[in-house]
């Protein structure tokens, strides 16, 4: 139910969609402005005093060949992970240097994710009046309304996805060292039922927090998640194949459309992931709350069951 309403819903309100996809542009544009600021002397500083040898040749060349399809990705792949792994090793002999780099990819990270979820908040709100009353708001109005709480929303989140995400990279690349040595390209199947995994436990997590602050706007930002676990925890099967089925699809999409577009597939897909799941999250909490809504301006979506829906105790009544 969840994931079958919420492509109906997502498809009937694209326009959402493109003016996401403006915003993270230009997050994306500021933050790499930044971050070239920051890395590109960073990297100057690390090859002065670490030998890379060869390695960062091979990934360049390999990523190069990739782009320009003279070489697929499991070819690629055998002389990538051998060459980011000696790199990896080589960079954090010297911790000093290593820790400054890594504490400056963790702050643009962090950075890119604040940014973003900025429009959290304001896109629930915009989704929660389309289904419950077929009303709409602009997009630059809404964020405008609900500045602050789009801000206390995207910290609080931050400050528990941050730790969660740095967590999952480290043990990400540990299984890719460990395993590619052992199993070469078989490691790429368990590799992407971990990440799809977490992926969507980690939304699963998070899934009930914005309907919650929508419909008790009195609460603490925190103790809003603690309370949201109820909803999902009643509602929990249909969400999780929701998010499972949402997340197979984006990263199949990213590996067939990745090189055709020229990149563009990922600002695409990153707009489109965070509006269509938002619109998840709150059919999910419709669903769970037995309240009604609005597919497109015509079609209302009644969540009761058969026999306690209002007009089917009407029709036996006659």
């Amino acid at each position: 139910m969840e994931f079958k309403y919420s492509l109906s819903i997502l498809f009937s309100n694209m326009g959402y969609v493109l003016k996401l996809m403006l915003w993270i542009l230009v997050c994306m544009l500021i933050v790499g402005a930044l971050g070239a600021g920051l890395l590109i002397p960073i990297g100057n500083w690390i090859s002065e005093t670490v030998d890379f040898g060869g390695n960062v040749a091979v990934v360049t060349e390999s990523l190069s060949a990739v782009w320009k399809g003279s070489l697929n990705l499991r070819g690629a792949s055998l002389q990538l992970v051998p060459a980011i792994s000696d790199l990896l090793r080589t960079l954090c002999s010297n911790s000093a240097q290593a820790g400054v780099f890594f504490i400056v990819l963790i702050f643009l990270y962090a950075l890119i994710n604040f940014s973003v979820a900025l429009t959290f908040y304001s896109l629930a709100d915009i989704v929660n009046n389309l289904m419950s009353s077929n009303m709409r708001f602009g997009f630059a109005s809404n964020m405008a309304l609900n500045f602050k709480k789009n801000v206390k929303f995207a910290l609080c989140k931050l400050a528990i996805s941050l730790p969660l995400d740095v967590g999952f990279c480290a043990l990400f690349t540990t299984v890719v060292l460990a395993l590619y040595s052992l199993i070469e390209v078989f490691t790429v199947p368990i590799l992407f039922v971990i990440t799809v995994m977490f992926a969507s436990l980690r939304t699963l997590l998070f899934s009930g927090w914005l309907p919650r602050l929508l419909y008790h706007p009195g609460e603490r930002v925190f103790t809003a998640l603690a309370r949201s676990l109820y909803y999902v925890k009643t509602n929990i099967g249909g969400l999780m194949k929701s998010f499972v089925l949402l997340f197979i699809c984006m990263y199949l999409s990213i590996y067939v459309f990745l090189i055709p577009t020229g990149g563009l597939i990922a600002l695409i897909l990153a707009s489109v992931y965070c509006v269509f799941l938002r619109v998840i999250e709150l059919v999910g909490y419709f669903k769970s709350n037995q309240y009604n809504f609005y597919v497109d301006a015509t079609t209302v979506i009644e969540t009761q069951e058969y026999g306690l829906r209002r007009s089917n105790q009407d029709i036996k009544k006659k």
